[in-house]
């Protein structure tokens, strides 16, 4: 499948190498009507992790929720991300709603396999930074957010303390967002 929303030309400028488009389950997709993709990037000398985006999530949102498409970052390539991805599209679908800073997404397993975090928080794109962020070249007031994997005292901590308060956590104690069995900072 291609690009829905022309958010390529954007990630390959960012990222200085091409972005390959990948689709989950096709059959899954054309049966729910959802034209979504998820854009691998691999590796670059910046950025030394394989690095998931979707493109068309954007879209599914009702009008005056936020144009949103989502980064995940990973030690490693696997489909799961693009799984990941297609489920958050028919979610979407289902209630029309996008995921905004600071909501947790519950999917019901770990984010990679072997992993411990099982919930991703929605966060400012902090390993990238406004300039993949702010995707509004691409379609006016289209931001790329970025799901960190969190545990779910974690989780207790957002809920507890404010979104502010969980970043301080992790920037204290210096997390390595890419480790699949990070310890929890709680």
């Amino acid at each position: 499948m291609t690009d829905p929303i022309g958010l390529t030309p954007h990630i390959e400028r960012f990222f200085g190498t091409r972005a390959k488009p990948g689709v989950w389950d096709a059959e899954f997709l054309r049966r729910k009507g959802l034209e979504i993709t998820t854009l691998h990037v691999p590796p670059t000398p910046a950025f030394d992790f394989d690095t998931y985006i979707s493109a068309g999530l954007s879209r599914l949102s009702q009008p005056g929720a936020g144009l949103h498409d989502y980064i995940l970052a990973s030690p490693f390539a696997t489909e799961e991300h693009c799984e990941l991805i297609t489920m958050m599209a028919h979610m979407m679908r289902s209630t029309g709603r996008a995921w905004h800073l600071g909501e947790v997404i519950h999917m019901g397993r770990p984010w990679i396999h072997g992993g411990t975090p099982d919930r991703l928080l929605v966060s400012l794109p902090y390993p990238f930074g406004p300039a993949l962020e702010e995707a509004d070249t691409v379609t006016p007031g289209l931001r790329l957010l970025w799901l960190l994997p969190i545990h779910a005292a974690e989780e207790q901590v957002l809920h507890s303390h404010g979104l502010e308060a969980l970043e301080e956590r992790f920037d204290t104690v210096g997390i390595d967002f890419l480790d699949p069995v990070r310890p929890c900072v709680v």
